[in-house]
């Protein structure tokens, strides 16, 4: 009898670590199984340093919940955009 094997598909998630040395949000790319996974990923982030104060957590640029404190600075929410319309001259 064979095992059936089961692969746990992964997931990409963004985290924008807030962090009170910077002016911007770090970035970092994680996969992950599960979005419980990644929450407890972006947990450990949090507490990985006195100076993190909130972790965003993003699928597919959508903000899933936030790690640490909703009083920090609003989230930042990544937007997907499509190419301008080229600009002819002479066109209007």
């Amino acid at each position: 009898m064979r095992a059936c094997r089961m692969e746990a598909v992964m997931r990409d998630f963004t985290f924008l670590i807030h962090d009170r040395r910077y002016s911007v949000p770090t970035l970092q790319l994680v996969s992950a199984p599960s979005s419980v996974r990644a929450r407890e990923i972006a947990s450990a982030r949090l507490a990985a340093s006195p100076e993190h104060l909130a972790v965003d957590v993003l699928e597919d640029g959508v903000l899933l919940f936030r790690e640490g404190p909703p009083t920090v600075s609003s989230p930042a929410v990544l937007q997907r955009q499509s190419s301008p319309e080229p600009t002819h001259p002479g066109r209007s």
